[in-house]
C-alpha cells in the first residue's frame, strides 16, 4: 500500500500543534481541559485526554442512544435513547438530519425494528417486560398497546413478511416468538445466557443470537424452534449481522477486540478479524456494533474504545479505513447512500456547576457519513487516540486473522507482553522522567467527590477562565466547595505538602464504571450499556463490579501484578471470584479478609487501622490498593453519621496511612496516589468528570500542581512504569504517565496526621435537611445514588451549614 499523502498528515499535525504547547503523542489533549477546544470548531477533548473530531454531519440526540432502525422508504431513522435520565424514541429525517419527533417512554432498551410496510415500529421494552408498539405515519410515532413479554426484551428481528417478531429476552435465556397480528407470544426458543443481539438469515429459517455471557452465538432453527448449536466466538458478543446472500454471519466481540466470521452452511467459525489499531495492541478497541452495505460488500464496525468506525471488505476481510466519530459509538446502519453512526456519549458532559446529575448529561450524536471512509480517516483516528507513534506509517493496517483456541486472552503464553516503547531495567524510569528509587506504589480510592467539592477552596488555584485564556492552572471554585479545609484538613495539608493535579478526570460517569477503571483501567461494554437501567430503577439489578459478566475485559491490577511476579495486596474492593464466590487462585492470598468493604456504619479510621496492623507486621507489597469509601456519605438519613462527619472520618483515615508510611523505612521508596472512583455526587465548574488527584511521596515536588491532562488510566500508566510492569490494556498503554510533578532529590520529612476538626460521631436527626428524601437512598452498596438525589441532598445540607 502507498502511504497517505504526506501533506494530509502534516496538515493534521499542524492543527493539533496549535491546540497546546504541551502536546504529547500519548495524550493528544496536552494541558487542555475537557470540552470543546476554543476556536477549533468540531474538536472536543474527552475526560481521557483524547480528541474527538466527528466526521460527516451531526445530529444531537437524547440520553445515551443505543437502538437504530431505518424506515423502508429510507426517509426516517428511529433512534432509541436508553440513558439514566429521560428515555425516548426519536424520529430523524435522513436527508436533513433533523429530529422531527421525540416520543417519551418510561422504559426501553436497545432493540428497534420497523414493519415492512413502514406502518409499525416495535421497540424492546427492557425492564418494562414488554415490546413497545407504535403506529407510524408522516414521520410521527403514536403509542399503541404494548405486547407483554417477561425476561427483559433486548434485541429484535422481524421476519420479512412482518408477521413474526423474534425477541431476545436478556434475563430469561431464550428468544420469544411474537405473532404481530395477534400481538401475543406464540412460543420461545432456548439460547445461551444473557442473549442480546439477533439476526435472521434471508430465508428466515435460522436465527443467530449473541449471548453476552459465555462468548458464543446460539444458532436457532425458527421452523422447529430448536437450539441447533452454540458457536464460540469471543468475549461479550454484541451485534450480529447476516450478509444478503445468507452465507456468512459477522459477530462483534466487545471483550476480545475481534469480529467473528461464521459459515452458515456448516455453522462454524471461519476466523476472527482483529480490531487492533496498531501492532501488538492490547485490548481496548471495543467492537460492539455492526452494519453491512446493502450489497454486502462492506462491513462496518463501531469501535467504542477508539471513537471510530472501521470499514472492511467482506471479500478478503481487508480493512478499508476508519471514520472518526464522537464518543463511544454503538449503533450503525448503511442504506447504500449514507452510513449512519450513533455515538452514545456524544461530546461528553461539560460543567455541572448548576447541580445537574452526570448520568443525565451524556447525550448522544448521530453522524451521517459517506459509504466510503475518508482518505485521511486513519491518520485522524490515530492522532485523536494517541497511537500514531506506534505505527510504522499511517496507512491502513493489513487484516489480522487468527483462529483462537482455548481461553480467549490478551496475555501471551509466557506472560511477558511485548509492548512497543515499554522499557525495563533499573534506568528505565530515570530516562522516562519518573523517580527510579520508587519500589512501592499505593493507590487509595475514595468515593464520588469532584475537585471543586473538596479542593475548590485552595488559594493556590486560579479561575478556569484564566486557565482557558492564559494557559494557567484550572484551580477550583470555592462557591462549589462542600467539604473544604475544615472538613478535609489532611487532604488540604497533603495537597500543600506534596503534588496535586487540577486537570484530572474520571474515565467513567458513576461508581458502576468507576470501580472498573480504578480496578483495571477499563470498563466493559456490558456495564456501559446496562448501568443506566439499574441506576434509574428500570428493571435491572446491580451486577457490577461483583459478577463475572461485569468484570473489566483485561486484567485487574491485582491479578496483573500477580501474573508478572509483582507483590500486591487488595484492601476492600473486590477481586475476581469463581463460581463459588471465592477469589481466584491467582489472587486468593493477596486479599486482606479482615479489611471491611462497603459499610457506611464502619469507620474508615478502623479500615486504616487494619491496614496499619498488616503494615506493622511487615506486609507492604510493591502495589497496594486501599478502598476508603466513607466520603460517599449517607446523605442526611436519620441516624446515620452526617455528611461532614463521614467525610472527616475518611480524611483522617487518609492521613493515618500517609503518616504511617512516611515514618517508616519504606518512605524513600514509596509513591502514594489518591483519587475518587468517580465524580458523580458533586459539582464542578470545569467538568462533571473532574476528579481529585494527589501524589504523596518524598519524590513529589512540594506544592506542585500539574495542569497536564490526566485521567484514572494515567495513574496506572505511572504505577506500571514505576514497578516495571507492562500495561493492562490500550487505555493505560496510551495514557500519559504523570511525569511533571517529581523532584530530582527526595524530601524525607515525614507527614504528621491531622486529627479531625469536626466531630466524626455527629448524627443526622429528623430535623436534618431533606431527611425524608434521604430515607429513599439505597445504601446497601456504593451505587446508592442512582438518580442524582444524593448530590442534591448534600448541596442542600451544605447550604444549611453555611454561616
Amino acid at each position: 500500500m502507498r502511504p497517505l499523502p504526506r501533506i494530509l498528515a502534516a496538515t493534521f499535525l499542524s492543527i493539533l500543534a496549535g491546540f497546546s504547547p504541551a502536546l504529547r503523542a500519548d495524550v493528544p489533549a496536552g494541558s487542555l481541559p475537557t470540552g470543546p477546544v476554543p476556536h477549533r470548531a468540531g474538536v472536543w477533548v474527552l475526560p481521557n485526554g483524547r480528541f474527538i473530531t466527528p466526521a460527516g454531519k451531526q445530529t444531537p440526540l437524547g440520553n445515551f442512544p443505543l437502538g437504530l432502525a431505518e424506515t423502508p422508504d429510507g426517509r426516517y431513522l428511529i433512534v432509541v435513547n436508553n440513558g439514566a435520565g429521560r428515555q425516548s424514541l426519536q424520529v430523524v429525517e435522513t436527508v436533513t438530519g433533523r429530529v422531527v419527533q421525540t416520543q417519551p417512554v418510561r422504559t426501553v432498551f436497545n432493540g428497534v425494528v420497523v414493519s415492512p410496510d413502514g406502518r409499525r415500529v416495535f421497540a424492546a421494552g427492557g425492564g418494562a417486560n414488554a415490546v413497545l408498539v407504535f403506529a407510524f405515519a408522516q414521520g410521527k410515532l403514536t403509542p399503541e398497546a404494548p405486547i407483554p413479554l417477561a425476561g427483559y426484551p433486548t434485541g429484535l428481528a422481524l421476519a420479512r413478511d412482518g408477521r413474526t417478531l423474534y425477541v431476545t429476552c436478556n434475563l430469561a435465556r431464550h428468544v420469544a416468538i411474537i405473532d404481530t397480528a395477534r400481538r401475543a407470544q406464540a412460543g420461545e426458543i432456548p439460547t445461551g445466557l444473557f442473549p442480546f443481539g439477533i439476526a435472521l438469515t434471508p430465508n428466515g429459517r435460522k436465527a443467530y443470537v449473541t449471548n453476552w455471557s459465555g462468548g458464543a452465538v446460539s444458532v436457532l432453527d425458527t421452523q422447529t424452534r430448536r437450539l441447533l448449536k452454540s458457536i464460540p466466538t469471543g468475549g461479550l458478543p454484541c451485534a450480529v449481522v447476516v450478509v444478503p446472500n445468507g452465507r456468512r454471519v459477522y459477530v462483534a466481540n466487545a471483550n476480545t477486540d475481534t469480529v467473528s466470521v461464521l459459515n452458515t452452511a456448516t455453522d462454524t467459525r471461519l476466523a476472527n478479524i482483529s480490531q487492533a489499531p496498531y501492532p501488538h495492541a492490547l485490548y481496548g478497541s471495543v467492537p460492539n456494533g455492526l452494519a453491512l452495505s446493502p450489497d454486502g460488500a462492506i462491513l462496518y464496525v463501531s469501535l467504542a474504545g477508539l471513537n471510530a468506525v472501521a470499514a472492511f471488505s467482506t471479500r478478503d476481510n481487508r480493512r478499508l479505513g476508519l471514520y472518526p466519530v464522537a464518543w463511544y459509538p454503538t449503533g450503525l446502519i448503511c442504506d447504500g447512500k449514507t452510513l449512519y453512526a450513533l455515538s452514545s456519549k456524544g461530546t461528553g458532559s461539560g460543567s455541572n456547576a448548576d447541580g445537574r446529575y452526570i448520568g443525565h448529561m451524556i447525550n448522544g450524536l448521530l453522524s451521517r457519513l459517506p459509504v466510503r471512509p475518508p482518505a485521511r480517516g486513519e491518520v485522524i483516528v490515530a492522532r485523536n487516540n494517541g497511537y500514531a507513534s506506534r505505527l510504522s506509517d499511517l496507512t491502513p493496517q493489513p487484516p489480522l486473522l487468527r483462529k483462537e483456541r482455548g481461553r480467549l486472552s490478551n496475555h501471551p503464553a509466557d506472560g511477558k507482553a511485548k509492548i512497543p516503547g515499554f522499557r525495563t531495567g533499573s534506568n528505565a524510569n530515570a530516562r522516562s522522567g519518573l523517580p527510579a528509587a520508587i519500589k512501592h506504589c499505593v493507590l487509595i480510592v475514595r468515593e464520588n467527590r469532584t475537585y471543586d467539592q473538596d479542593l475548590g477552596d485552595r488559594k493556590e488555584g486560579e479561575s478556569f477562565q484564566s486557565a482557558s485564556l492564559k494557559g494557567g492552572r484550572l484551580g477550583g471554585d470555592p462557591a462549589l466547595t462542600m467539604f473544604g479545609r475544615m472538613v478535609t484538613p489532611n487532604l488540604h495539608a497533603l495537597a500543600n505538602r506534596f503534588a496535586t493535579g487540577d486537570n484530572f478526570y474520571s474515565d467513567g460517569e458513576v461508581s458502576a464504571q468507576g470501580h472498573q477503571w480504578t480496578l483495571g483501567a477499563n470498563c466493559p461494554d456490558y456495564v456501559e450499556k446496562t448501568w443506566m437501567a439499574y441506576y434509574s430503577d428500570r428493571g435491572r439489578i446491580r451486577d457490577s463490579t461483583y459478577t463475572p459478566i461485569s468484570y473489566p475485559a483485561s486484567d485487574w491490577a491485582i491479578e496483573h501484578c500477580a501474573r508478572h511476579g509483582i507483590s500486591c495486596r487488595m484492601y476492600g474492593d473486590p477481586v475476581r471470584i469463581d463460581a463459588h464466590g471465592r477469589p481466584l487462585p491467582l489472587v486468593a492470598d493477596k486479599v486482606d479478609t479482615r479489611f471491611r468493604g462497603w459499610d457506611l456504619g464502619y469507620p474508615d479510621v478502623e479500615r486504616a487501622a487494619e491496614w496499619k496492623r498488616e503494615f506493622a507486621a511487615g506486609i507492604f507489597p510493591a502495589f497496594s490498593y486501599i478502598w476508603l469509601p466513607n466520603d460517599h456519605t449517607a446523605g442526611t438519613q436519620i441516624g446515620s453519621k452526617t455528611p461532614r462527619a463521614l467525610v472527616a472520618d475518611n480524611d483522617e483515615a487518609t492521613g493515618m496511612i500517609v503518616d504511617a508510611i512516611s515514618h517508616s523505612k519504606y518512605w524513600k521508596e514509596t509513591a502514594i496516589f489518591l483519587c475518587e472512583d468517580d465524580s458523580q455526587d458533586g459539582r464542578d465548574h470545569v467538568d462533571a468528570h473532574r476528579n481529585i488527584l494527589l501524589v504523596a511521596s518524598p519524590w513529589a515536588r512540594p506544592g506542585a500542581v500539574t495542569s497536564h491532562h490526566y485521567s484514572q488510566a494515567s495513574l496506572y500508566a505511572t504505577i506500571e512504569r514505576l514497578l516495571r510492569l507492562p500495561p493492562m490494556c490500550q487505555y493505560d498503554a496510551l495514557a500519559a504517565p504523570i511525569t511533571d510533578i517529581w523532584s530530582s532529590a527526595p524530601d524525607l520529612r515525614p507527614y504528621q496526621k491531622i486529627a479531625a476538626l469536626v466531630p466524626t460521631d455527629e448524627r443526622n436527626t429528623a430535623q436534618s435537611v431533606m431527611a425524608a428524601e434521604s430515607a429513599r437512598l439505597d445504601l446497601d452498596d456504593a451505587d446508592a445514588d442512582k438518580t442524582g438525589l444524593l448530590e442534591t441532598i448534600l448541596w442542600r445540607d451544605h447550604e444549611a451549614q453555611r454561616p
